[in-house]
């Protein structure tokens, strides 16, 4: 049996996709936000603080959640967003978000190491929604709250890849 140079070129394609070679897709390209986004409402410095609620703790058998000895503990920190698009998809912006969770968990918070990195931000339904570990898919931590003119306030869940493990309250003013 003799194959054409077009049966050839197809048979070379199939046996590239089938030996699980990736193809080449381009990904979001840096830049700046288009004029008129709506993000452009949560660049600049934030002051952000947290509150732990309830942890989770999954290796004892239950998945009950336990509430945090101090609900009114916080920590602050400093977030600043910039209006430069991120890597990991087009609704992540360059941010650093300065904050030390030991004093609130125990613990640093997983996946999650302060420097300057991506934050994503999402709106929908009256929420604004950020992803700080936008690089992390089976752990991190992410927080919601009533899209506002002024500061937000709202929940914030950590994540693990068995489900979330600590949550609370957060707060972001200007400044």
């Amino acid at each position: 049996m003799i194959m054409s140079k077009r049966t050839f070129c197809l048979l070379g394609c199939l046996l590239t996709i089938g030996c699980g070679r990736p193809i080449a897709t381009p990904g979001p390209s840096p830049g700046r936000l288009p004029a008129g986004d709506s993000r452009q409402a949560y660049l600049g410095e934030w002051r952000i603080e947290f509150a732990l609620d309830s942890t989770r703790d999954l290796t004892s058998g239950s998945e009950a959640w336990s509430p945090a000895p101090d609900t009114s503990k916080r920590v602050v920190g400093r977030l600043q967003v910039r209006d430069s698009l991120g890597g990991a998809g087009y609704r992540t912006l360059a941010s650093t978000l300065e904050i030390d969770f030991a004093a609130l968990l125990g613990r640093e918070m997983s996946c999650f190491t302060p420097a300057a990195s991506g934050v994503q931000v999402t709106e929908h339904n009256g929420q604004v929604s950020f992803w700080f570990t936008p690089h992390a898919y089976d752990c991190g931590f992410s927080a919601s709250a009533p899209m506002s003119e002024g500061g937000l306030a709202g929940t914030w869940e950590e994540d693990s890849f068995v489900g979330p493990v600590a949550s609370g309250r957060f707060w972001m003013r200007r400044g």
